[in-house]
């Protein structure tokens, strides 16, 4: 997640030879790391990860909920909107009871949050919403709209109206009533991108069009915009765009699938 190696080499040659290119390049799949100053390194982007979002209130810089934290099929989905923010960075709040929940067998939010301590980690701790909003003032979150914020989630959640929340919060209903209360800042890791370079089933990277003019395209059905493959040339795992859009199907499965078909065509010299 994050590793400095992941820079686009096998998307930037394949284009350059004539490789098409899928949609969803802008999607990726990830989860939270605790902003800095915390310390790690690449060994230890489990221990930072803060996978509990859909269970926490996700705040931005303005002090605003900015997604359904609970939407989506994990964590990725909040961790694709912290992304869109300003300064790609958002704060996830908790109280004691919701601190403890369990979500889709991830540790626990007071689990990361004592270890983030000993990391120099962004946490801050009050016994009020009012005292955990001033605290977050120093991350640059704006206090009172905080403030606003958390106490209208938590009113909306102890009477039942979370679906009419501006966003809506559709599942995970947990209070912000039990203090102590936490809140630790957050940004999004990348760790593949849902977009990547256009394939058949034999796993062959797609030519792009070599039309000199779109026009014909304009009217054209999808199934007449074929492309023909580029000989000996294979994408799997994430470098093969298209099996995830805006969520996660799994990479190691999709990699172990796709490897094993581009594997066997070019063992078998069929990559024509």
């Amino acid at each position: 997640r994050a590793n400095p190696w992941s820079t686009g080499d096998g998307l930037l040659a394949a284009t350059a030879i004539g490789g098409a290119a899928t949609a969803n390049l802008g999607e990726f799949y990830g989860h939270t790391l605790a902003a800095p100053p915390t310390r790690f390194n690449q060994t230890e982007f489990q221990e930072v990860g803060q996978r509990y979002g859909p269970v926490a209130v996700a705040l931005n810089l303005d002090g605003r909920r900015f997604t359904d934290e609970s939407a989506g099929t994990g964590e990725e989905h909040l961790n694709h909107a912290v992304a869109s923010q300003r300064e790609a960075t958002a704060a996830y709040v908790v109280d004691a009871e919701s601190a403890e929940a369990s979500y889709y067998g991830s540790p626990i939010a007071s689990v990361r949050i004592e270890q983030l301590v000993g990391r120099d980690g962004p946490v801050a701790r009050s016994e009020s919403l009012e005292g955990l909003s001033e605290a977050m003032a120093a991350w640059g979150i704006v206090a009172g709209s905080a403030l606003a914020t958390l106490t209208e989630y938590d009113a909306a959640i102890a009477a039942g109206t979370a679906e009419r929340l501006d966003p809506p919060r559709r599942a995970n209903h947990y209070r912000l009533a039990t203090p102590p209360f936490h809140a630790v800042l957050v940004r999004p890791g990348i760790t593949f991108t849902c977009g990547g370079l256009q394939v058949d089933t034999g796993m062959r990277v797609l030519r792009r069009q070599a039309s000199v003019t779109t026009l014909p395209l304009v009217s054209a059905e999808p199934s007449e915009l074929t492309h023909s493959a580029i000989e000996g040339l294979y994408a799997i795992g994430c470098d093969a765009g298209g099996f995830s859009a805006h969520g996660y199907m799994g990479g190691l499965s999709t990699a172990l699938v796709t490897g094993r078909i581009a594997g066997g065509a070019a063992a078998s010299g069929d990559g024509r």
